[in-house]
């Protein structure tokens, strides 16, 4: 009888992600083969899905703080969702300077 369970660390690392030896591409390559025709657009194309989620954020920090304002809150609660809410705000601005520079 043959035990099927082997002591080498590797194996268990194998079957996790296929890689270009075993025949086909691997995972990482299939996901970024959409970027390696223009790197900089699909970069920029990244920054602007993100800009939509900071602008949403910003947008319910402040639904969040009129929330608190309304129903008695706690004046810390809402000077930290006005602090994230302004806080998102400037990094989707400095990052976009950033990302038009270089």
């Amino acid at each position: 009888m043959t035990d099927d369970a082997s002591n080498n660390p590797n194996d268990a690392e194998e079957g996790m992600m296929p890689t270009a030896s075993e025949g086909g591409e691997s995972v990482m390559s299939r996901v970024f083969s959409s970027c390696s025709d223009d790197p900089k657009g699909s970069v920029h194309r990244a920054w602007g899905v993100s800009l939509i989620f900071l602008v949403l954020y910003f947008i319910l920090s402040i639904v969040e703080m009129l929330n608190l304002k309304g129903h008695n809150g706690s004046l810390a609660l809402i000077v930290a969702a006005v602090w994230t809410g302004l806080l998102h705000l400037m990094l989707a601005i400095l990052g976009t300077f950033i990302l038009k520079r270089f």
